[in-house]
């Protein structure tokens, strides 16, 4: 029983902290559709997936919508998503949590790819980062303010540094590494 008052207390702190909540959540057969404010904004996104079937991720199969307090669209987007799955973190060391969207698993491998839109200073707008669904597994590094990208491949894993200017436009800074694992 403690435990689970602890679990409990755990994933509303988690909601609590991420300052964001799901307003409205709807799942039909082959389609997601969900609503919530983005953080420290008063504006709504609404991630609308309509196409569950495919494994394809050239094939845009979902729309980003974001709306302003009076209903106005603000921006809009398609793109592909395997599944509802995203996160705010801070991708281009400018304090402010952007947006991460899943879109595919290559491979059996694990290795994942992402769509990241960076939230503007005043959390009034987005802005999509060109290429960097091509970036298998990123992790950022604060420390640098380089983004890392990890893959495995047969038996090696593989590794290379990206970084996104203040324009907001990836660039590759370093060649691919190779070291094998197994």
């Amino acid at each position: 029983m403690r435990y689970t008052l602890l679990i409990l207390s755990l994933l509303h702190l988690l909601v609590a902290e991420n300052s964001f909540g799901q307003t409205d959540l709807t799942r039909t057969k082959d389609a997601y559709d969900t609503v919530f404010s983005l953080p420290k904004s008063n504006l709504e996104l609404r991630i609308r997936i309509f196409d569950l079937s495919t494994d394809d991720p050239d094939m845009n199969t979902a729309i980003l919508m974001l709306t302003n307090k009076h209903g106005k669209v603000v921006f809009t987007d398609s793109l592909h998503m395997g599944r509802l799955d995203f996160s705010f973190e801070d991708y281009n060391g400018d304090g402010i949590q952007d947006l991460v969207l899943y879109r595919h698993m290559l491979a059996s491998r694990s290795n994942m790819s992402y769509n990241l839109y960076l939230i503007s200073a005043n959390g009034q707008n987005l802005q999509k980062v060109k290429g960097f669904e091509d970036v298998l597994n990123p992790s950022f590094d604060p420390k640098r303010r380089l983004i890392k990208s990890s893959y495995l491949y047969g038996s090696y894993i593989g590794w290379s540094y990206f970084k996104i200017d203040r324009n907001g436009k990836l660039h590759k800074i370093s060649r691919n590494y190779t070291e094998r694992v197994g």
